[in-house]
């Protein structure tokens, strides 16, 4: 579940970088391609960076969870290595306890 979570979290962080690369290219595009005004030219302007710092914003976050989301992981593998430590303790006193009772017993 979380490789899945991280998967997805990974590929999303990759389409909005994506994003933001095309943005620059779609608005010079734009811009050269259109007659407009400066004040029509400005505005595309402003709402292009607009977009690009909520983009960056989203960036910033999705890697956030990104981080917070390996540190999960490894905790979690620290409790699984520290489980595996003490199921193997256990099975080796059932074992020792199982080998005790036979000698007692012959």
């Amino acid at each position: 579940c979380n490789n899945e979570a991280y998967g997805e979290l990974l590929s999303e962080i990759s389409n909005l970088k994506a994003q933001l690369e095309i943005i620059p290219l779609s608005s010079a595009a734009t811009t050269t391609s259109s007659v407009a005004t400066n004040n029509s030219t400005a505005f595309e302007r402003e709402a292009t960076n607009q977009a690009m710092a909520a983009l960056e914003l989203r960036v910033g976050e999705l890697e956030e969870i990104e981080i917070t989301l390996q540190n999960e992981i490894l905790d979690l593998y620290k409790q699984l290595k520290h489980e595996n430590r003490r199921a193997t303790g256990l099975q080796s006193q059932v074992e020792q306890m199982t080998y005790e009772k036979t000698e007692t017993s012959s």
